[in-house]
């Protein structure tokens, strides 16, 4: 049976976390998604302007490490296949922020939204 500390700390840790969803969510990946770069063991393999995709663009990404097939809308990316076991890339969904990033560890594939951010956390930490 809980005490009444039990639940007031339980209270008090949902709200914590809360707030740390709503600072990540909203306030370090803020801004206007102008690119999708995309980079193959650290090597910058190709980046797409997204004012320059009408509807979507599929791109396949294939190197000595493996193959993905990217999809690139007007707002932003997300991976459809990857020759990886894992498919943690798939199930990452689309991401459409500046900073947000898809990554590909076995086949070393990392891909970023690039754009005007409204932070600076990625000069500090990048």
């Amino acid at each position: 049976m809980l005490t009444r500390g039990d639940k007031v700390i339980m209270i008090v840790v949902v709200f914590a976390a809360m707030a740390v969803y709503c600072v990540f969510a909203f306030c370090l990946f803020e801004g206007q998604a102008e690119a999708v770069s995309v980079f193959v063991d650290g090597k910058e393999y190709a980046t797409y302007k997204l004012s320059a995709i009408s509807d979507t663009k599929t791109v396949e990404i294939n190197s000595e490490f493996g193959y993905n097939v990217l999809e690139i809308s007007a707002h932003g990316a997300r991976m459809l296949d990857a020759s990886c076991k894992d498919k943690v890339d798939i199930q990452s969904g689309e991401i459409t922020k500046p900073g947000q990033m898809l990554v590909c560890v076995p086949n070393r594939v990392t891909v970023r939204i690039v754009g005007k951010s409204k932070s600076n956390v990625d000069k500090v930490t990048y």
